[in-house]
């Protein structure tokens, strides 16, 4: 990495300003094997687990949330259900596109789906938290179909003729 020149160091010709030279230049072999954007399999199965557990916290909120309705103008508007589908969808989708790892969206999905099962039965005291009737039907339907679209969605639909599409870690190389 060079700086700025100063009065005491010569710039070389075209040159102008601020010059970095890459990794390669600078004969750092192992910089450049080390600067991919690999995922090892410990941060995948991090990621995997942690794609798990938010599935589960964001499936126990909107199972308690879901029933929330404001009234207008004497019509309940199912308020929590719409939040919480919008949640579920905006989770999938981020998933997927964050990690790029169908495995992911599904571990999230049963996150979601496997809190919204085990709220639906009777608990010990004998409430249930997803009782039968509309909003309790789409809310144990609807969070699977989301999943599944986004799981079947193609990986590569955002990529165009000008190249890869960026991720979250950087650009990748088409090579």
């Amino acid at each position: 990495m060079t700086f700025p020149p100063t009065s005491s160091s010569p710039q070389t010709p075209g040159s102008s300003g601020f010059a970095f030279e890459s990794p390669r230049e600078m004969g750092d072999a192992e910089t450049v094997e080390r600067s991919g954007d690999e995922v090892t399999t410990g941060g995948r199965v991090f990621g995997w687990v942690l794609a798990l557990v938010i599935g589960a916290i964001f499936g126990t909120v909107g199972t308690v949330a879901h029933q929330i309705t404001v009234t207008i103008f004497g019509a309940a508007l199912p308020v929590g259900l719409v939040l919480g589908l919008i949640g579920m969808a905006a989770l999938f989708v981020g998933v997927r596109l964050l990690l790029e790892d169908r495995v992911a969206t599904v571990l999230s999905a049963v996150g979601v789906v496997g809190m919204i099962v085990l709220f639906s039965f009777r608990s010990a005291g004998g409430s249930v938290l997803i009782p039968q009737g509309l909003t309790g039907i789409v809310w144990s339907v609807v969070p699977a179909l989301i999943a599944v679209v986004v799981i079947s969605w193609p990986r590569n639909l955002g990529q165009n003729a000008a190249g890869p599409r960026p991720t979250a870690f950087g650009p990748r190389d088409s090579a």
